[in-house]
């Protein structure tokens, strides 16, 4: 074979070896590439390998996990909804009444009852809301932590009884009472809702 002015024989294209040598084998014999050539005892990953250690994944479907949230992210999910849902429903109760009661004034007389009324209607009820759901909050944590994390009507009775009592026990015994009485109900329903919410 010939390039030009320059001839070349056909020995000098001879196949090329691409075998690696292995580092447990001599340079005079050769063994065929692996991807897994010289990695020692590094783990590779495999069906049978715990390649996570002991705080890996534990389902093989995020469904199977319980949705649950952490203390903090409750104090103010919790507290912030509260808070949100007392202005809005204060306010406008706040709003109704004041237009209820300005019947007949001018309307500037009127806008600025409502105004005012709306403010603070919400953010009297917001406020008290939101404390009763930092108590409840704080209730469910310590009934957990109690009882080994366990969280269910009885924790929540619990935690709502005492963040009814709590909230209530300025305004003496019987107010107490009737708080705490009131705050179960409503925790118990609210878990209820709870557990609907997790089911989806």
């Amino acid at each position: 074979m010939s390039f030009g002015n320059n001839s070349v024989d056909d020995e000098d294209f001879s196949p090329i070896n691409l075998d690696i040598a292995s580092p447990n084998q001599s340079s005079s014999s050769h063994a065929p590439f692996s991807p897994s050539m010289g990695l020692g005892n590094v783990p590779v990953a495999g069906p049978n390998l715990d390649i996570f250690g002991p705080t890996g994944p534990e389902f093989l479907v995020v469904g199977d996990a319980k949705k649950t949230r952490s203390t903090t992210e409750s104090l103010f999910f919790y507290s912030g909804s509260a808070y949100l849902i007392g202005s809005v429903m204060g306010g406008t109760w706040g709003a109704y009444g004041s237009l209820v009661k300005s019947t007949g004034q001018p309307f500037k007389l009127r806008a600025n009852a409502v105004s005012n009324a709306s403010v603070k209607t919400g953010t009297l009820l917001g406020g008290n809301l939101g404390i009763l759901a930092i108590l409840y909050t704080a209730g469910m944590w310590a009934a957990k932590s109690a009882r080994d994390g366990e969280e269910d009507y009885v924790g929540a009775a619990a935690a709502g009884a005492a963040a009814g009592a709590l909230f209530r026990s300025f305004s003496g015994v019987r107010a107490a009472g009737i708080g705490a009485a009131i705050g179960t109900v409503a925790a118990c329903g609210f878990h209820f809702l709870e557990e609907l919410g997790k089911e989806d």
